[in-house]
């Protein structure tokens, strides 16, 4: 092919298919160092382009994707069912229902992010909004297990230390000191998760407000700009205040189950649910954070599809995705226990329940009118009553019986 044909194609490309491309990818074309052009998406596709224009590794991508989705969907259908059908404690059954969809939560959003790439920043604010929620709710869970918060101090005793070096915080630091568990403290450790339910859904408001404010401003113009982290830009304050606001959530959450462990691991597995939270919300951070690395470093470039940009959040969504069905089946081992929905935590320096051996009566006593008092007729020596565990409870604590009895003490913090 002569150097003349050469140029005429180009200068076909030129006028045809660069316009072509513009038009339906917003395809900016810089010239490399030759004079040619290179194209390459300057934001990202609507659905209608990325679905007509998908190739078939693509297709078979999206329908993994899809399926994997709706198996994490129907794990999540058979744990409603099954805490529906076990748990009788409404206010437990609501809350566990709330936390364990979580996954399901995440999975769709990111699902939804990988098919409609312009609602990425959206979808994400989304699916970390009912994160908080869900960490607000499991302490409420947590301390519900112990038949509210008066309970508790009925069921610890004085004295007991907690300890602050844990994770997400503080695990690194072994001079913090162990304060004592009283009420003060409670009510602190309480704060500390119930900010979140403020503090990030105002952030997460900010962040949306600026971000629609610059989807359609040039780089230049952009307040917010996700992935920029730029002392100009918005976006680096607004994720290190939501960053803040959800370490101190997380760790006054563990501190919180690190005191009442000892009446709550043995019947609710507490640091099970505990560490499947945190692991879910570690794994959640960390790919996000490689990913946008490698878009800054230049390791994940553009196609004609995609800005780089962009694609390293197709991939993320894609990890997101495939992370959440393992998830949903660690948070189904230890959230979808029978034991959950009708037990309550009992006090490690008193016996358990099931460990009480009640007095048998002995009334064989020759003389049963001698101080002038009837005797019922005598009992047999082999026979114990059959006492149900709120029996032998009203036997140690009557104060405790009304207590437990209440269905979850709902107006407790």
């Amino acid at each position: 092919m002569s150097a003349n044909q050469n140029s005429e194609n180009f200068d076909l490309l030129t006028t045809q298919l660069f316009p072509l491309l513009h038009g339906n990818f917003s395809v900016v074309f810089p010239t490399n160092g030759t004079g040619r052009r290179s194209y390459c998406p300057d934001r990202a596709p609507q659905a209608r382009v990325l679905l007509s224009h998908l190739p078939l590794a693509g297709i078979i991508l999206i329908i993994c994707m899809l399926a994997l989705v709706i198996a994490t969907l129907a794990i999540y259908f058979e744990e409603i069912a099954f805490i529906i059908k076990t748990f009788r404690i409404s206010m437990r059954r609501k809350k566990t229902i709330w936390i364990l969809a979580f996954y399901p939560v995440f999975s769709v959003c990111s699902f939804i992010g990988l098919l409609v790439p312009k609602s990425g920043p959206f979808v994400h604010m989304c699916a970390n909004l009912y994160f908080c929620t869900c960490l607000y709710h499991l302490m409420r869970l947590v301390i519900q297990y112990m038949g509210g918060a008066k309970k508790a101090f009925t069921l610890i005793e004085k004295g007991r230390r907690f300890r602050m070096n844990t994770l997400p915080v503080c695990c690194c630091c072994p001079c913090c000191p162990q304060p004592i568990f009283h009420r003060l403290n409670f009510f602190k450790i309480t704060m500390m998760v119930m900010q979140i339910a403020i503090v990030r859904p105002i952030v997460l408001f900010i962040s949306a407000v600026l971000w629609s404010d610059s989807v359609h401003s040039s780089a230049q113009d952009r307040i917010y700009s996700t992935g920029e982290l730029s002392p100009r830009r918005s976006y680096l304050w607004l994720v290190s205040l939501n960053v803040i606001s959800t370490m101190t959530a997380v760790w006054g959450l563990v501190m919180l189950s690190k005191a009442m462990e000892p009446e709550l691991e043995k019947d609710f597995a507490i640091r099970g649910k505990i560490l499947s939270i945190q692991g879910t919300l570690i794994m959640t951070v960390v790919p996000n954070i490689i990913f946008g690395a490698l878009v800054g470093s230049g390791v994940i470039t553009c196609n004609p599809l995609y800005p780089a940009k962009t694609r390293g959040e197709a991939m993320y969504y894609c990890v997101l995705v495939i992370m959440m069905l393992p998830f949903s089946l660690i948070g189904r081992k230890f959230f979808r226990r029978a034991s959950d929905g009708n037990n309550y935590a009992v006090s490690q320096h008193q016996p358990h329940p099931d460990d009480i051996k009640l007095p048998i009566l002995d009334n064989t006593n020759p003389n049963p009118s001698a101080n002038g008092t009837s005797v019922s007729e005598p009992r047999s020596q082999n026979h114990e009553p059959n006492w149900n565990n709120n029996e032998k409870i009203d036997l140690l604590n009557e104060k405790t019986l009304e207590c437990l009895t209440k269905d979850g003490g709902e107006s407790i913090v």
